[in-house]
């Protein structure tokens, strides 16, 4: 055991200390011959755990309790944030931070892709990774709400993607889950050479109140009529089931920013053509329309209740976009 202990002794190549304005102390021992994200040891003690009194979960209904509920907390958050990046400078340029990951239930390291917004700066919703479960930030928190829902493991559960490491996590709580990419050169309900079954969620191949949650990730936003889409996923949720969806909404306005209209089978551009990530599809997909909270208003006539849920929180790894805004998810009963 002595000799294990030399021969680290011996490797140990830096040891930073770090106090942070926030009560953190950081170890960090590097090791010759591994790079800053292959660290040995990582420990993080806390003198007095702040963070857990910083969390903010705000649900709201429309725009107007959205301007009256969480936007006069933006600028404090985006203060919070940024007190938070500066303080912890080094670690950011390594392109690393470290927090609780809720779906591992450990200290985790997240890893900070160089992805960008339209303004340039670090596009928050779609990276910090999870060092184990390889989550971003949307990703963990939806799959932390999708736990707290409490839904039984023996349900039916149907989710817009089949590629993915989201998915994976889904069957391993949800044994009957059913995933599906879309690919249109196959006939809807079909499988292809893999056996990924092909769906398209404006025209679900699924028979009437079939599953107990629907779960649509980031699909709205690409299809040229989500009204017809939310249609669909709301006819195929049993009674009383739930519908959790991400999509990038457009917060600060209430009609629909269109920028590409489909019809008799001929795109038209009304706004320069936007393309996301599209796990199955180097070239990525079109956005056809960024929703307002007019899509909000109209799932109030699919279901029951919807709520629009915001949530922050630096310790989990949940950060807020470049204005202070928390990250968010839909959920909706039928």
């Amino acid at each position: 055991m002595l000799s294990h202990i030399r021969t680290y002794k011996r490797k140990i190549k830096q040891v930073i200390f770090e106090t942070e304005k926030y009560g953190f102390f950081r170890l960090l021992i590097v090791l010759n011959g591994l790079s800053f994200s292959k660290l040995l040891v990582y420990v993080l003690k806390r003198n007095r755990n702040v963070y857990k009194n910083v969390d903010y979960k705000y649900i709201v209904e429309s725009q107007s309790e959205f301007t009256s509920v969480v936007m006069p907390f933006s600028e404090k958050i985006k203060k919070l944030q940024n007190e938070y990046l500066k303080a912890n400078g080094y670690i950011m340029k390594k392109k690393m931070d470290i927090g609780l990951c809720e779906v591992c239930n450990k200290t985790s390291i997240f890893n900070i892709d160089e992805i960008e917004d339209k303004e340039g700066n670090v596009n928050w919703r779609e990276t910090l990774r999870c060092g184990y479960c390889g989550l971003n930030n949307r990703e963990r928190m939806m799959w932390k709400k999708i736990v707290d829902l409490q839904i039984k493991r023996e349900a039916r559960v149907y989710v817009s993607e089949r590629l993915t490491p989201f998915y994976l996590y889904l069957k391993h709580i949800f044994p009957q889950c059913i995933g599906s990419e879309y690919f249109p050169n196959i006939c809807n309900g079909e499988r292809n050479n893999a056996g990924i079954l092909n769906e398209d969620i404006m025209n679900l191949s699924f028979e009437d109140e079939l599953f107990d949650l629907v779960i649509c990730r980031d699909v709205l936003e690409h299809v040229h009529d989500y009204r017809k889409a939310l249609s669909e996923m709301c006819r195929v949720l049993k009674n009383d089931g739930i519908l959790v969806v991400s999509v990038p909404l457009k917060l600060e306005s209430y009609n629909d920013e269109v920028r590409t209209i489909y019809e008799n089978g001929i795109r038209r551009y009304v706004m320069e053509p936007e393309i996301h990530g599209n796990p199955i599809d180097c070239g990525g997909s079109l956005v056809y329309t960024i929703p307002g909270w007019e899509m909000i208003d109209y799932m109030k006539y699919l279901f029951k209740t919807i709520n629009c849920e915001f949530v922050f929180s630096i310790e989990k790894g949940y950060f807020a976009d470049s204005k202070g805004i928390p990250q968010y998810f839909l959920v909706a009963r039928k």
